[in-house]
């Protein structure tokens, strides 16, 4: 699957969901490095960045990324590698580290599954602690 196709199939289940999706174009006309997605919905809000097989977030999207969760911004990278979807965050406001794993068969409700995102990530923190 492709990137634009990974995005699609979020957005639409997001939709679904009646969340408000704001989809970040990369262009000219644009600052670079923002995450692809906004989403707001009573039960979720933040910034998702998308990445499919081995595809990486570039070191602006990283800075991005991090200066969004020094704000208290919710945010992720979710990569979808096969048939899972691997969940990343910002950590200590240093860079991405792995959080966990979520089955692509879970997206089928994105919110939740963004919940379960969080709760990895929020583990994650903890430990690190």
């Amino acid at each position: 699957m492709k990137e634009k196709d990974f995005q699609a199939k979020i957005q639409s289940g997001l939709k679904i969901a009646n969340a408000m999706v704001l989809n970040i174009h990369g262009h000219a006309m644009q600052a670079a490095g923002w995450p692809d997605l906004y989403v707001c919905h009573w039960r979720w809000k933040g910034w998702i960045e998308l990445k499919v097989g081995t595809r990486q977030a570039t070191p602006l999207q990283r800075i991005k990324l991090r200066e969004l969760s020094i704000r208290n911004e919710r945010c992720c990278l979710l990569k979808l590698i096969t048939d899972k979807v691997e969940v990343y965050a910002i950590m200590n406001k240093k860079d991405l580290e792995y959080c966990g794993v979520i089955p692509w068969e879970k997206w089928i409700d994105p919110i939740a599954a963004l919940n379960i995102a969080d709760g990895m990530i929020a583990t994650k923190r903890r430990a690190k602690k």
